[in-house]
């Protein structure tokens, strides 16, 4: 086991380890594919994309035939995920107890969303 007290600062991933948006973004992508009139994609695929930023998102559930309309693309997602990113988003399980357990360590969040969707 490693010992904490040598630890100055926790870095965490924003999606998937403190948050669970996939629900969300899987949500604005399938609105995006509706709105352009592309067939819209299962959740868990959705989901299996995300990670490597929006424009990745927005390319790879465009698929190669689409990618044409990246940028509406990414105007739709953007504007619609404003409105409903926080509509199923929720904590993932114990951050609330890891949190205080290390109340004394500084804490630093890493994500790839856009700063807009993650300032307080």
């Amino acid at each position: 086991m490693v010992n904490m007290r040598h630890i100055d600062l926790m870095v965490f991933d924003f999606d998937g380890t403190l948050v669970n948006s996939g629900g969300d973004i899987a949500a604005s992508i399938n609105y995006t594919l509706k709105t352009l009139r592309i067939p819209m994609m299962e959740q868990d695929e959705i989901i299996s994309y995300i990670g490597d930023g929006v424009h990745a998102l927005i390319e790879r559930s465009l698929g190669q035939n689409n990618r044409h309309l990246f940028d509406e693309a990414l105007k739709i997602f953007s504007d619609y995920y404003a409105d409903h990113m926080m509509d199923t988003t929720s904590l993932c399980d114990s951050v609330i107890e890891v949190l205080e357990h290390f109340r004394g360590k500084k804490k630093l969040i890493v994500t790839n969303k856009r700063k807009y969707f993650t300032a307080a």
